[in-house]
């Protein structure tokens, strides 16, 4: 069963990762060093969320489920919508895969902000 991870913080205690050591990003434009950073905070998120389960490319038989979000232009930001999955072919969010649909859809839900530094120019 996958744990309900509720901040980066949190992912940090369970994986054990230090929350204060992030990626240098010195040097970037802001925008960039943003989505690097949130890249960063949702392996890590994905990592304690997943526990032992990991993602079988080869295995047609699992089911891998992952947030799919939409521009809403009034918020000016990607809004989560549904969960997708793929049971072999990786799709665009496949760095990002859950176990289970609801797993997906909590993390879409809660990390929204991760999600959009990653997929928004400005």
């Amino acid at each position: 069963m996958a744990t309900k991870v509720k901040s980066f913080d949190h992912a940090c205690e369970i994986t054990g990762t230090d929350p204060n050591v992030l990626p240098n990003v010195t040097g970037l434009p802001e925008i960039t060093g943003k989505a690097l950073i949130a890249f960063y905070k949702l392996v890590i998120i994905q990592k304690a969320t997943n526990g032992n389960w990991k993602a079988d490319y080869s295995k047609s038989s699992q089911w891998k489920y992952y947030p799919w979000f939409e521009w809403v232009p009034s918020r000016s930001a990607f809004v989560f919508t549904f969960t997708s999955y793929t049971n072999t072919d990786p799709d665009l969010g496949s760095r990002f895969c859950f176990e289970t649909r609801d797993t997906a859809r909590y993390i879409g839900e809660q990390f929204a902000d991760l999600y959009n530094d990653i997929m928004r120019e400005a």
